[in-house]
């Protein structure tokens, strides 16, 4: 559960593009990612232009190597489905999630990139792209591009991922969303009207001020039932989960992240704290130094029915975890 869900983080935690420009006309007033979101279960706000400008350089101590690799990585997904992460100002993403009749947990996932977006570059990555690799769908108004890549994608080049199939449009000229198919047709079918339906989960993930990424959630009731982790105990303590919302944020000398969990109530909190730490004792088989040294240096504390996790790493710990 702790690395699916530090994974969904990262991988929510991925989407940059760098300033909104305009040309030659005057400037319009960008668009929202979060409004444009449709009704979601969990929300990550990302503020991409300062995750590369700023926390990216530090994360990888400013290593030339390693810079040139991420350059590289922005550059083939680009030329792969049109998507230019440098352009992007701010991101939203949004998480619907379903537990399916065989059991696990799924979800369509979309994010919303607020910049300055190409449809016609989108579109011309579709025509270079291999037969069999692009196909087209009309849906509310929209052309959506979908892309199977089936291959791993290396983000930022310190985070390997495996992208299946991935869906593309323009909602607006300066919104683009992209993400599942399903949760691509969810947001041109919001219309940007499904704001007040994830007011609750936006004020969560906003809830810590000054972050990198916020995020925020609402567990929908029985979606962590009967979910099969082998222990009887750590089952019924996550299931106890209803809602969360934390960030990742920079220190003067490193990271912070902060996740805060509320259960059903005091008791069930407690249960869900001490599954927390017993899983922490379990840090010595962890085989990456400074990724043990992270999880031995998380403070996990209980303050009525929320359980509290909060943890620094200094910048040198960061780019040892990345290096590795």
């Amino acid at each position: 559960m702790a690395k699916s869900f530090r994974k969904t983080l990262l991988a929510l935690s991925i989407i940059a593009l760098t300033t909104f420009i305009t040309t030659g006309r005057a400037a319009a007033t960008p668009s929202d990612p979060v409004a444009a979101l449709p009704p979601s279960d969990a929300i990550a706000i990302i503020e991409a232009q300062r995750i590369l400008a700023e926390a990216l350089p530090r994360a990888v101590a400013n290593d030339a190597t390693k810079m040139a690799r991420v350059n590289a990585e922005i550059a083939r997904l680009k030329s792969l489905t049109g998507i230019d992460m440098r352009r992007v100002e701010r991101a939203a993403a949004g998480l619907r999630a379903a537990q399916p009749p065989t059991g696990g947990l799924k979800g369509d996932t979309i994010v919303i990139a607020q910049g300055e977006t190409s449809a016609e570059m989108i579109a011309a990555a579709g025509r270079t792209a291999a037969s069999g690799k692009h196909r087209t769908e009309n849906h509310g108004g929209k052309t959506i591009h979908v892309f199977t890549l089936n291959e791993r994608i290396n983000l930022f080049g310190v985070m390997n991922m495996h992208v299946g199939e991935l869906a593309v449009t323009a909602l607006a000229p300066d919104l683009l969303a992209f993400g599942s198919l399903a949760g691509v047709k969810a947001a041109i079918d919001a219309g940007g009207r499904a704001e007040k339906a994830n007011a609750e989960v936006i004020a969560l993930a906003r809830r810590i001020p000054n972050a990198l990424v916020g995020l925020g959630g609402n567990v929908p009731p029985g979606l962590l039932q009967n979910l099969d982790l082998g222990n009887e105990e750590i089952a019924e303590s996550i299931a106890s989960i209803k809602q969360f919302y934390g960030a990742a944020g920079m220190t003067p000398s490193g990271f912070n992240l902060q996740l805060f969990i509320r259960a059903g109530g005091p008791e069930q909190a407690k249960r869900l704290n001490n599954t927390l730490n017993a899983l922490r004792s379990f840090s010595n088989l962890i085989k990456d130094d400074g990724i043990r040294k992270a999880v031995d240096n998380l403070k996990i504390t209980t303050e009525g029915p929320e359980v509290q996790i909060k943890t620094e790493l200094a910048q040198t710990d960061i780019a040892a975890i990345l290096k590795g």
